[in-house]
């Protein structure tokens, strides 16, 4: 099923065409297209095709999209969703994949040029900076995104985490993110030290959690800041607690402390039920207090409807 796609950059003034787009494992398919300097995550960039008109590819998943034969050099994927994607015969010269997500993307023949990568979660799930294994967070524009890694359905294969594999350290303000079913881990033998940078873990329940992965060792200053996101599907009637950083097999130094600590809604208002965290010798989470129900609140009020009726009974 192919159909032609039109993209239209408002700063450059020009429309781009490809020859084909069309599906495929629910993605993108670029083929001899020359989408060079196109910024993937700027609104003013749309695409029509596939009874998708208009729709911009600043919102647009492109994991398991398709560039074959595609000229790509200049474009900006910053932060974009790549996981399975493929890249054929592709032209990469100075594609920004900074803070991008590229696991399980495959390299085939004939790439020409070197993509930018900074903080970039490369093909086997380690990050890179500089085409190499490492990170740069430095200051409060840098980030590294942890989506949930995203299988094949029809070709399944073993999940690819986000891996810190060589001694790294974060400060000035740069941001940490882990999604809801996000893994990021920090290999056995590493050491990663984060000193006035944020931390932000979303949260649906025990199983679908951001999680840090420890397996080698983590410390954090008194400055690191915590931002915990409840998703529209957390729910307290479910659990009391969650763990959102696994210690159980590394080491962990430092506390994270409740005045650097904010917990939000999905909608980003403050939650307003009561919480603490907690550490022990396996990990560190959040335990949550709970919240009468309704029904909870109208069984409540009928105890005390029948005790003051009773009271009344007795000083009569």
């Amino acid at each position: 099923m192919n159909k032609n796609i039109t993209a239209i950059s408002a700063l450059a003034g020009i429309f781009i065409t490809s020859n084909i787009f069309a599906a495929w494992n629910n993605g993108i398919y670029f083929q001899s297209a020359n989408i060079s300097g196109i910024d993937f995550t700027s609104s003013t960039v749309v695409h029509t095709g596939m009874g998708q008109s208009g729709t911009m590819y600043k919102d647009l998943d492109l994991s398991f999209g398709n560039f074959i034969l595609a000229n790509a050099s200049n474009a900006n994927f910053f932060g974009k969703n790549l996981m399975r994607t493929t890249f054929s015969e592709a032209r990469l010269t100075n594609a920004n994949f900074t803070s991008a997500d590229l696991r399980g993307s495959q390299y085939y023949v004939d790439i020409k040029g070197t993509p930018i990568t900074k903080n970039t979660i490369w093909i086997n799930g380690n990050i890179k900076t500089n085409g190499v294994d490492g990170l740069s967070l430095t200051n409060n524009t840098d980030l590294i995104y942890v989506r949930k890694y995203e299988e094949n359905p029809y070709m399944p294969s073993a999940n690819i985490n986000a891996v810190i594999s060589t001694n790294s350290a974060a400060s000035g303000g740069a941001k940490i993110v882990i999604d809801d079913g996000g893994v990021l881990e920090i290999k056995s033998g590493v050491s990663f030290g984060v000193s006035n940078a944020t931390f932000e873990f979303y949260l649906s329940d025990e199983i679908n959690r951001g999680l840090l992965l420890v397996n080698g060792s983590l410390s954090i200053s008194a400055e690191t800041m915590l931002n915990l996101y409840l998703t529209d599907e957390f729910s307290l009637s479910d659990f009391k607690g969650i763990e959102f950083v696994d210690i159980s097999n590394g080491l962990f130094s430092g506390t994270f402390l409740d005045e650097n600590t904010n917990v939000f809604n999905a909608d980003g208002s403050v939650y307003i039920g009561d919480w603490s965290l907690s550490q022990t010798a396996t990990g560190i989470g959040i335990n949550f207090s709970s919240i009468p129900e309704p029904a909870e609140y109208a069984a409540m009020f009928g105890i005390i409807v029948l005790c003051f009726a009773a009271y009344r009974r007795c000083r009569k």
